[in-house]
C-alpha cells in the first residue's frame, strides 16, 4: 500500500500503547517489503515515526503535568501543616502587648489547673461550646509539658487511663474560660444540648424540683459567668491543695517533729507563767504601799474631825 496505516494511539503515558504502535509499524513495513513496495515501506516508516514521536511528546507532557500537580498537592499539605503549627504555638497565658498587665495573673491561674485531676478528667460546668482538635495544639502541648512539671506529672498518671484527646480538651477548655474571664479571649457560648442533658439528669434525681424550674433558657452571659465562677472555685481549691502539699513537703524535708514542737510550747508556756507571776507580785507590792498611805489619810481625817467637834463644843459652852 502507498499510504501508511493508522497506528493505534497509546494511552497517555502508557508504555503498552507505545509497544503496540511499534509492533503495528513493524508488521506494516514487513508486509510492504514482501510486496516489493519499498516506497510504501518508507512512507509507512515515516508516518509511524511521526505518530510515535507525537505520542511520546504527549506522554511526556502528561507526566510533567502530573508531576506538577503532585508538587502543588505536596505544597498545599506542607502549608496546611505549617498553618496548624502556627495556630497552636501560643501558650495559654500569652496575651497581646496592650493587655500584658494580666499575663502574670493568668499564668498563675493556668498553672494552678495542673494541680487538680478534675481539670483533665471532667468538662467545665455549666457546659459551654468549645471546638478543639489536639493536632492543632501539638506544638504548645510539647512546650507546656516542658514548662509545667505538674502538668507533665498529671499527664503521665492520667493519660493511660483516659482518652488523650479528652484529657487535653478539658484542660484547654478551662484555659479558654480563664482567658474569657480575663477579657483576653472570646466568650464561650452555652452548650444548650449538654445543658439539657444535665437538667434531665437533675430532674431524674431531684424529682419535682426540676420540673418546677420552667423552660427558660440560659443566656450566654449567665453561662459564661457561671463557668467562670465554677472555674474560679476549682482554681482556689487547687491552690489551697497545692499550698497544703507544699507545707507538708517542707515539714517532711526538715524532719519536723511534733513532739519537739510540744516541748517547745510547754517551755514557752512556763516562761510566760513565770513572767506573769512576777508581774502580779510586783503589782501587789505596789498595792501594799498604797494601803499604808490610805490608813495614814484616814488617821489624818479622823484627827481633823475630832478637832472640829472640839471647837464646836467650846463655842457652845461659851454661849451659855
Amino acid at each position: 500500500p502507498n499510504s501508511a496505516p493508522e497506528s493505534p494511539r497509546p494511552g497517555r503515558g502508557s508504555k503498552h500503547g507505545l509497544k503496540l504502535t511499534m509492533a503495528s509499524w513493524f508488521n506494516a513495513v514487513s508486509q510492504a517489503l514482501k510486496d516489493g513496495d519499498v516506497a510504501g515501506a518508507l512512507e509507512t516508516t515515516k508516518g509511524s515515526l511521526q505518530n510515535a514521536a507525537k505520542n511520546v511528546t504527549e506522554a511526556v507532557d502528561e507526566n510533567i503535568k502530573k508531576a506538577a500537580a503532585d508538587v502543588d498537592s505536596t505544597s498545599e499539605e506542607i502549608r496546611a501543616k505549617n498553618n496548624i503549627k502556627q495556630k497552636g504555638d501560643a501558650l495559654p497565658w500569652e496575651v497581646s502587648e496592650e493587655k500584658s498587665i494580666v499575663q502574670d495573673d493568668l499564668m498563675e491561674q493556668v498553672l494552678a489547673l495542673s494541680l487538680d485531676d478534675e481539670s483533665f478528667t471532667t468538662a467545665p460546668t455549666p457546659p459551654t461550646q468549645f471546638n478543639f482538635l489536639v493536632e492543632e495544639h501539638v506544638a504548645v502541648i510539647m512546650r507546656l509539658l516542658q514548662l509545667d512539671p505538674n502538668l507533665a506529672a498529671r499527664h503521665a498518671r492520667l493519660s493511660p487511663k483516659m482518652n488523650e484527646d479528652m484529657f487535653w480538651k478539658n484542660y484547654f477548655h478551662r484555659c479558654a474560660l480563664l482567658r474569657a474571664k480575663m477579657d483576653v479571649g472570646p466568650t464561650l457560648a452555652p452548650d444548650t444540648s449538654a445543658a439539657s442533658q444535665l437538667a434531665a439528669g437533675a430532674g431524674a434525681s431531684g424529682g419535682s424540683a426540676a420540673s418546677g424550674g420552667g423552660g427558660g433558657g440560659v443566656s450566654a452571659e449567665d453561662a459564661a459567668a457561671q463557668s467562670a465562677e465554677a472555674l474560679e472555685r476549682e482554681v482556689a481549691a487547687a491552690e489551697a491543695e497545692a499550698l497544703e502539699a507544699e507545707v507538708t513537703k517542707e515539714l517532711e524535708e526538715e524532719d519536723f517533729d511534733m513532739a519537739d514542737l510540744g516541748d517547745e510550747l510547754d517551755e514557752i508556756d512556763g516562761e510566760l507563767d513565770d513572767e506573769l507571776e512576777a508581774q502580779i507580785a510586783a503589782e501587789l507590792d505596789e498595792g501594799g504601799g498604797g494601803l499604808d498611805e490610805d490608813e495614814d489619810l484616814d488617821v489624818e481625817i479622823d484627827g481633823e474631825l475630832e478637832g472640829l467637834e472640839g471647837e464646836g463644843e467650846g463655842e457652845g459652852s461659851g454661849s451659855e
